[in-house]
């Protein structure tokens, strides 16, 4: 996903306007960004809407096979370490 950066120029309409920049792209108009790119709103339930649509998600599942659940063996390896940064230590998670 690219880094955005929302740019408020000094406009002369009364309503101020807000444009959009994502990367090194030029700025656009908020209102067009939105055409391309709608919000998407998630509810607590797992369904989102997205644009004017609300997408339902089906929540049966069913049931995982715990036979088909893989271990790795974490010994020795401190777990309140939590990334390899930039050294590049494999003794992480």
């Amino acid at each position: 996903m690219p880094r955005c950066r929302v740019d408020t120029s000094i406009s002369t309409s009364p309503v101020p306007l807000i444009r959009f920049r994502a990367g090194s792209t030029a700025p656009v108009p908020l209102e067009e960004y939105l055409r391309k790119n709608p919000f998407i709103v998630r509810y607590p339930d797992g369904t989102y809407s997205y644009n004017c649509y609300h997408i339902p998600v089906p929540l049966a599942a069913g049931r995982f096979d715990a036979a088909r659940l893989e271990t790795c063996d974490r010994s020795g390896i401190p777990l309140n370490r939590e990334s390899m940064h930039k050294q590049g230590d494999h003794d992480t998670i």
